[in-house]
This record gives C-alpha cells, structure tokens and sequence, in this order.
C-alpha cells in the first residue's frame, strides 16, 4: 500500500469527498479557460495569424498538464476513498446520504457538460486547420509547378534574333533557285 493510500485513510469521508470535490471544481475552472483558447485559437484560424495561434497552443498545454495531474491527484483520492468505504463505486451510496457527495456528482456532470463542449470546438478547429492546410498544400503545387516551367524556359538557348537569316546566308537552306543555277 502506498504511503498516499494510507494517509487518505487517516481522513473521514467528508474529508475525502470535500478534498475531491476542491479538485474536480480547480479541474472545472482549467477546462473553461482550456474553452476560451480553443475559442480563440477558431478565431486566429479564421484570421490565419498562426502566431497567436501558437501562443494559444503553448498556453492549452500548459493547462492541460495541470489537468493531468488534477486527474492523478483524483485518482488516487477517489481510490482511498472507495478502500476506505470497502466499496468498488460511488454509485453504491445513496447520494441523499451526504450534501458533498451530491456536489460531487453536480461537478463531474459540468465536466463531462465542459468536455463535450470543447470536443465539438477541438473538431471545428481541426477541419479549420485541415481546409488551410489543404489550400496551402494546393499553393506548394502551383508554385512548384511554376517553379518547374520557369526552369524549363530559363534553361533553353537564347535564340538569335537573325538566326534564320544566318542560315540561309550559310547556305543551310538551299532553294530551288539555287540548284537551277
């Protein structure tokens, strides 16, 4: 058993549900504001400043680090929890029960409300960032295939401005004319 397992038993289980709750509700304000940089990352899409854009990136991760380790800490609260309960699951209590533990299930709906919610704008932003990548994939083609012509052309012999008349001069072309004589 590990020594976080055997200190979470040293609390009661409104100690344990409250601690809980405190890091679903620090979890609830870090997705909002994960909400508000997807938010303004659709918007520096729209308006192509891939600057901003990265910045706003930088700063999600950020938070979504936090998140992740909310999540660990969740974890393993909600483990010493059920030991201490000898249960497998929450949803064995009656939620009447305790006033903490109707919180409790409040705040993992407006998480799971929160997640839906930045699922669908993650997804608008990617098929954003799928349609520009494309139109930018389109332009390479272009560029390239200009790219390609201007080589061929600027590769090839000057012409002569008189080379026509240069060869009948040397005698390339020979007219009938010039047999009959």
């Amino acid at each position: 058993m590990s020594s976080t397992v055997c200190e979470n038993l040293n609390k009661t289980v409104d100690e344990h549900i409250q601690y809980i709750n405190d890091l679903m509700m620090h979890k609830v304000s870090l997705l909002y504001e994960i909400y508000k940089f997807t938010l303004d990352e659709f918007g520096y899409i729209k308006e192509e400043n891939m600057e901003q854009m990265g910045c706003i990136i930088e700063q999600k991760q950020d938070l979504i680090h936090e998140v992740d380790y909310l999540d660990r800490k969740f974890l393993a609260e909600y483990m010493a929890l059920k030991e201490r309960l000898g249960i497998s699951s929450l949803d064995e209590i009656e939620p009447q029960s305790s006033k903490r533990l109707t919180e409790l299930r409040l705040n993992t709906f407006e998480i799971m409300e929160i997640l839906f919610k930045i699922d669908e704008l993650d997804k608008k932003v990617n098929r954003r960032m799928s349609k520009m990548r494309d139109g930018i994939a389109m332009e390479l083609i272009k560029i390239r295939k200009q790219k390609h012509i201007h080589s061929i052309y600027s590769n090839e012999k000057p012409r002569e401005k008189n080379q026509s008349a240069r060869a009948v001069a040397s005698g390339a072309f020979h007219s009938s004319f010039d047999k009959k004589h």
